[in-house]
């Protein structure tokens, strides 16, 4: 039920998903133009600068996957709801 929930809201228009595969590959795209005709032996470069792209396309989508399941459980408890399954119920349902 929660992996269902989170594709209904990460695969929705307002979802992060998109934005990040979006940005991710026109990063990579910028990314694959600078080492075009590079020369031979730059190998070990292309593939720290391939995790560097990399870490810097995800990860402001994983600090902001963090912060919303905080906001979910902040707001389930604000609004007295025992469980967070209700609160996703009365925001989503």
């Amino acid at each position: 039920q929660d992996l269902k929930f989170f594709l209904d809201v990460e695969l929705s228009k307002n979802g992060g998903l998109f934005g990040v595969a979006g940005f991710a590959v026109f990063s990579f795209g910028l990314f694959l133009l600078t080492f075009w005709n590079s020369n031979g032996g730059s190998e070990p470069l292309v593939l720290i600068a391939a995790g560097i792209v990399s870490f810097f396309t995800a990860n402001p989508y994983f600090l902001q996957l963090t912060d919303w399941r905080i906001y979910q459980n902040e707001e389930a408890e604000a609004l007295l709801h025992s469980s967070k399954m209700m609160n996703k119920m009365l925001k989503f349902g």
